[in-house]
């Protein structure tokens, strides 16, 4: 076997080592409530489809009524001045009602802040519907806009 050969293989094992030892790093689990927030990303108990933003009540498919207790984390970046936007609409998106989640912990970071809001409505006639919650953008720019939705059944 050539000098080339040795060293190349060397250089191969580094590579394989370096970059299963960095997939080990990443974790994930969904935090509990006598946990507390976790700074590392939490695996969704929820359907929402991306990792900036975990509900932990009402959860996907959930009877609710009203008042509506709402509970989750964020990334810091999903609040402008502590809050952001929560919709609540029919099964054919048609708005019930909206109102502001409210951050409940230092909300200026990239970690996860957990918030907190209450919703209030009357149910309409539809079964289901949805719960939007939307990163707040002051800017106005579309191509800022951000949402996220969780399906919810009426009582």
């Amino acid at each position: 076997m050539s000098l080339r050969s040795i060293a190349f293989l060397i250089i191969f094992a580094s590579f394989l080592s370096c970059y299963n030892s960095e997939k080990r790093k990443q974790k994930t689990f969904v935090p509990s409530p006598s946990e507390g927030v976790s700074k590392e990303i939490p695996k969704s108990k929820n359907e929402l489809s991306n990792d900036l933003i975990q509900i932990t009540q009402p959860l996907s498919g959930q009877i609710i009524n009203s008042p509506l207790k709402l509970e989750g984390i964020t990334r810091g970046y999903w609040f402008f001045e502590a809050n952001f936007r929560i919709e609540l609409t029919d099964e054919n998106y048609q708005q019930i009602t909206e109102t502001y989640a409210t951050a409940t912990e230092e909300w200026m970071t990239e970690d996860w802040v957990p918030f907190k809001s209450t919703l209030t409505f009357s149910n309409p006639k539809s079964k289901y519907g949805y719960l939007i919650f939307h990163k707040a953008n002051p800017s106005g720019l579309v191509e800022k806009e951000m949402s996220d939705t969780l399906k919810i059944r009426f009582q």
